[in-house]
């Protein structure tokens, strides 16, 4: 069982629920994939930002961060 974490800085979504997973690796790169995804939305329309995934296992260790940034220079 992992839990992914999202936060964007100001407010965190903890996940309470968990998901199963069949390894570390694959939890690792889930929290990427679904970061890049939640990214394309929550970002797309604006001109900076920054969205982060922790990533934990059941024991609550961390496993893996993910963190992006966008600022838009011109």
């Amino acid at each position: 069982m992992f839990f992914f974490d999202l936060s964007n800085g100001e407010q965190r979504l903890g996940d309470d629920e968990g998901t199963d997973m069949p390894s570390t690796a694959e939890a690792r790169r889930e929290g990427l994939r679904a970061l890049l995804e939640i990214a394309r939305f929550h970002l797309r329309d604006r001109e900076t930002g920054a969205l982060s995934m922790v990533v934990r296992d059941k024991a609550g260790q961390v496993i893996s961060e993910h963190h992006l940034s966008l600022e838009t220079r011109s």
